[in-house]
């Protein structure tokens, strides 16, 4: 490695990182943000949920995490199915079923 390619290479890192800096940490920042505004409004809605649904909380609790393990199971293959087959086919058949049969 020359003297010339290293000093290059420092560049290059140093450049990236502040792209990261400036870019990525305050768009992961606002996601943070969002996903605690979400866990807040399922709190706030557990309370009304069990009353209306005659649930214990522990019970809303199963059932969050029975919610939780089958969004993260089929999470990894609907994304992989996104891919090869594309959004414009994939996230209407998402939604409704039956947008799937017009393809």
């Amino acid at each position: 490695m020359t003297p010339n390619s290293a000093v290059a290479s420092v560049a290059i890192e140093a450049r990236t990182f502040r792209k990261i800096r400036s870019h990525i940490i305050p768009f992961i920042m606002v996601l943070m943000v969002i996903a605690a505004l979400d866990r807040m409004n399922i709190g706030f809605a557990a309370l009304t949920m069990n009353r209306e649904l005659a649930i214990t909380s522990q019970q809303y609790g199963v059932l969050a995490g029975i919610f939780f393990l089958g969004y993260f199971t089929f999470e990894i293959p609907s994304n992989l199915l996104l891919h090869r087959i594309g959004a414009r086919v994939w996230l209407p058949g998402y939604w409704s079923v039956g947008a799937l049969s017009r393809c």
